[in-house]
């Protein structure tokens, strides 16, 4: 957005990220990731990402608390064993 905001017609320094749930996470990720060595793709790096705010509907902080929360493995189905979470009463086979 940044390197077309001419283009597009866009004030580059008043860029806001929003999303709803899934996109929430990303929007935040994003905006409060700008310049980590990991989640940045080689085409940007160097290049100006920051944000001037994120809007997160419902988006996810933390996905492993969330996880451990909600207890994921009655929805996919699995024992808890079969994925090393905590509190299994499944004895493990050897």
């Amino acid at each position: 957005m940044k390197a077309h905001a001419a283009q597009y017609q866009v004030n580059r320094d008043r860029i806001v990220l929003a999303g709803g749930s899934a996109g929430g996470h990303l929007a935040l990720l994003a905006a409060y990731t700008p310049h980590h060595p990991l989640l940045t793709p080689l085409d940007v790096e160097g290049d100006d990402l920051s944000v001037r705010a994120v809007v997160s509907c419902y988006g996810p902080t933390d996905l492993r608390s969330c996880y451990y929360h909600w207890d994921q493995t009655r929805v996919i189905g699995l024992p808890k064993v079969a994925i090393g979470l905590p509190g299994s009463r499944i004895p493990r086979k050897t």
